[in-house]
């Protein structure tokens, strides 16, 4: 529209309707259609160039994804044009598909196909066909592939992209490995589950107890319990945990959640939407390491399932609710507040805490498969500082380092302790440097980055050579920039993901010195 505003073409017009006719009388359906005609944008010569290529030289799902790559970052100019000269190139998997079903596909039945596999990847950048002008699926022609695929809405059929003979298959091979802790929280989710109960379970589990073992089996049992599978709603806080559920998703990606939440917020999910139709299908919802999960999160999905389900006076529209955990790992991260504010945002500071029934993994599995005493010992150590009674654990003298803080008339003694610290983790640095089997397990956990830059640096100067500094190549995109920021100050900032701006090295180092993305947790090697 601003093109064609700035263009002669929009003398005389008298409305925006009027603006979509062109001078030989034919009408447009968007203004971007009418840019086109008029020649104003660029054709799409480079992205056919791009498609018929690919069409040899790769795999028809590679095609596909290539194709929305191209709809989501390239801004083609044409989008509907480059479907309908290439589609065809895009479907040997689909008709392999039917073959093996003993099932012809037309013309039609394919184009279809390709176009629900369209809608589907561009469900995971919240895009539709429709934004980018490509042809919908009508009712008619999703009926004939029906029995061939799902035929949903794609936030339902991501949902339910599994295979139930490998489903049943694995939750017979896991059952039967379970602890006695395992399997009576697996028998009170399923109870709930085939008698249709409400239930809102805390999984209170610190890690190496099984837990996303657990999860995992429950949710490939919900899935798997009915003909025709289920839906069982899996997310975590985090995106590290969600990966290792199974179809597992972000609760903020999931489910809409505000990143800023207040007493009043709700999910924005609207009540038409297909991600409503979702929640109602679902048997289960799940959240991996729901500690890190603000109380008023918790409580705008509650005040949502109440509103969705239609049942207001039941905590969580009467769903299945599995939240799983460890108190003792990171809370929400609330920026600026002191411990009793970070404690006041935890969930089980929320009204909503009496509704859930708490349930507890106490058995380490890995330290029980590895029948190390040493072990054993360090895992109750840990757990004895995580329920603050480090104190009162009794440790062998021998076995502990004491580091002692700074005093006025001894202000060096904490920097002192620490080189102690890590001389007794990387001891004989300087000639154990170069082998790699010496190094292995040998790490430094620090709370924040700045931390660790300072023992990174403190361990390099024990290390034998001369350093070497090398620095980034900064270069400014827009040089008014030179003008608002200044190149000096712009190096000292370290934000997450970008290394330093100087890098200091030494001749034979067999790894690099990293600091972790993380910001409440460092590492130093």
């Amino acid at each position: 529209l601003r093109i064609l505003l700035h263009n002669d073409y929009c003398r005389g017009k008298k409305s925006f309707q009027d603006l979509l006719t062109l001078q030989n009388g034919n009408k447009c359906e968007t203004f971007k259609e009418v840019c086109y005609e008029l020649g104003l944008l660029a054709d799409d010569q480079e992205w056919q160039r791009v498609l018929e290529e690919s069409a040899i030289t790769k795999m028809c799902p590679q095609i596909r994804e290539l194709f929305v790559t191209i709809l989501m970052f390239c801004q083609p100019s044409n989008p509907k044009a480059l479907f309908e000269e290439f589609w065809s190139t895009w479907v040997d998997d689909y008709a392999q598909q039917g073959r093996r079903k003993d099932i012809t596909l037309d013309e039609e039945q394919l184009r279809t196909m390709v176009l629900l596999d369209l809608e589907l990847r561009l469900q995971s950048f919240e895009k539709q066909l429709k934004e980018f002008g490509l042809p919908v699926p009508t009712p008619e022609e999703l009926a004939r592939v029906e029995h061939i695929t799902r035929t949903e809405a794609a936030v339902i059929r991501d949902e339910m992209d599994y295979n139930m003979e490998e489903l049943v298959d694995s939750i017979e091979e896991t059952v039967p490995m379970f602890t006695e802790e395992q399997h009576q929280i697996y028998e009170v989710v399923m109870n709930s589950v085939k008698n249709k109960v409400s239930l809102q379970v805390f999984i209170n589990a610190r890690g190496g107890c099984g837990k996303t073992f657990l999860l995992n089996a429950i949710l490939r049992a919900v899935r798997s319990s009915e003909e025709g599978g289920c839906v069982a709603l899996a997310m975590a806080t985090t995106g590290i945990a969600a990966t290792l559920l199974d179809l597992g998703r972000t609760f903020h990606s999931r489910m809409k959640a505000p990143l800023t939440p207040n007493e009043e917020s709700t999910l924005q999910i609207s009540a038409q939407s297909s991600l409503a139709k979702l929640i109602h299908m679902a048997k289960l919802l799940m959240i991996d390491e729901a500690t890190m999960l603000d109380k008023l999160q918790l409580e705008a999905l509650d005040r949502t399932l109440r509103d969705l389900m239609g049942t207001p006076d039941k905590p969580f529209g009467g769903k299945i609710i599995i939240l799983a955990g460890d108190f003792r790992q990171c809370l929400p991260v609330v920026p600026g507040a002191s411990r009793a504010g970070t404690v006041k945002h935890s969930i089980n500071q929320s009204k909503l805490w009496k509704h859930l029934k708490v349930l507890k993994l106490y058995e380490n599995m890995r330290v029980r498969a590895s029948g190390d005493q040493l072990q054993e010992e360090f895992d109750n150590w840990t757990v004895s500082i995580g329920n603050g009674l480090a104190a009162t654990y009794p440790i062998p003298e021998e076995n502990l380092t004491k580091i002692e803080m700074n005093t006025p008339e001894k202000p060096w003694m904490e920097m002192q302790a620490m080189k102690n610290f890590c001389k007794e983790v990387f001891p004989d640095i300087e000639n154990n440097i170069g082998n790699p089997r010496w190094l292995e397990g040998r790490a430094v956990l620090a709370p924040t980055n700045k931390e660790v830059d300072a023992i990174n640096e403190m361990i390099m100067d024990w290390l034998p050579g001369e350093s070497t500094i090398l620095s980034s190549a900064d270069s400014l995109g827009d040089s008014e920039d030179s003008l608002r920021f200044n190149t000096e100050y712009i190096n000292t900032l370290r934000p997450n993901g970008i290394p330093n701006h100087i890098l200091t090295l030494k001749p034979g180092m067999p790894v690099m010195l990293m600091r972790n993305i993380n910001p409440r947790e460092g590492l130093c090697l």
